[in-house]
């Protein structure tokens, strides 16, 4: 029962940026006729979304193989290789040791209107119990910056990956 609660605070916790920013995405029409000309008036307002089902190419610079630098709130930092794949409007995030295990494995969602900046949860497969967001942030150079938070121990922490070569 532990861990269902966590997952709904987890899957809250990350859906409500999202959430606001599709609410801020909104498109609105309006008919108006006026009786003194006879004459009517059609005005369509809307903004675009330029989230992950509009726009490929933001989208598909960030796919592929990064080595990254977590560091946690004792200022404790480990290298991890990471590899973004997409599969519809969602991406995999997979975090690897040095032998290749998988240490995390997250899901995310770019931001409907910045599409610069992904939503993301994550869990360790070894540890059920450790599971978190993170706000990723896409840099001009490619490089991505994250802030994260585990909701195993309540630890707040950074990330910057650089595309591997």
């Amino acid at each position: 029962m532990k861990t269902v609660i966590k997952n709904v605070y987890l899957v809250t916790a990350l859906s409500l940026s999202t959430l606001t920013a599709y609410a801020d995405d909104t498109s609105s029409n309006s008919n108006t006729t006026s009786n003194a000309g006879n004459s009517t008036s059609n005005t369509s307002t809307s903004t675009s979304n330029t989230g992950t089902a509009t726009n490929n190419n933001s989208t598909s610079s960030i796919l592929g193989n990064y080595q990254c630098q977590r560091t946690d709130a004792s200022n404790n930092t480990v290298s991890y290789p990471m590899t973004i794949t997409k599969t519809g409007d969602t991406f995999t995030f997979e975090w690897d040791s040095g032998t290749g295990d998988p240490v995390l494995y997250g899901t995310g969602v770019m931001h409907p209107n910045l599409t610069n900046v992904i939503s993301a949860s994550f869990w360790d497969p070894r540890k059920p119990d450790t599971i978190g967001i993170q706000m990723i942030q896409v840099k001009p150079d490619g490089s991505l910056q994250s802030n994260w938070v585990s909701q195993a121990d309540n630890q707040l922490g950074t990330e910057t990956c650089t595309r591997g070569k």
